[in-house]
């Protein structure tokens, strides 16, 4: 019958692959946080002053760019 234990490399790499997976996930949240302040502060006021503009095809723009422009920082 074959032994279930793992050996201290087997366990070494299991926790190294569990760091980086926690690593990674932790990038991840800081990455969004960081596209949503840029979003925020960039986006809202381009989209306040077209929209303020009364032009309807200014502000449509201005939403595909905001749009645009936050798939960039997100890719």
């Amino acid at each position: 019958m074959p032994s279930t234990e793992l050996s201290d490399d087997d366990v070494r790499e299991i926790a190294r692959e569990e760091t980086r997976k926690a690593i990674r996930s932790e990038l991840r949240g800081y990455a969004y946080g960081v596209v949503g302040l840029v979003v925020g502060f960039l986006g809202l006021p381009l989209l306040f002053m077209a929209a303020s503009s009364g032009n309807l095809a200014v502000v449509a723009v201005a939403v595909v760019a905001l749009v645009g422009f936050t798939a960039l920082l997100l890719w």
